[in-house]
């Protein structure tokens, strides 16, 4: 997974803790339900994530990052 992948987990985890804490509060229960919010949407930007690096790697979306990273022009070939 790429940097912007963690970011958007990260981003949505806070921004899960904030909502929930805002509407858990209205019932009293702001602490736990900021809990499940931010887990949840942690859980989905993961799955999300990994879906978008998946794409990637099977060639389905950009992956120039990828393919430089591996540079197979450097690599030697190997004896068969």
């Amino acid at each position: 997974m790429r940097k912007e992948n963690w970011s958007v987990v990260g981003g949505l985890a806070a921004a899960g803790y904030v909502a929930g804490y805002y509407f858990g509060s209205r019932v009293y229960w702001a602490k736990p339900t900021a809990l499940f919010t931010s887990i949840f949407l942690a859980k989905s930007g993961l799955l999300w994530g990994m879906s978008d690096s998946a794409h990637r790697l099977m060639g389905f979306k950009e992956n120039a990052k990828e393919v430089a990273a591996n540079m197979p022009h450097v690599m030697q070939r190997e004896a068969y």
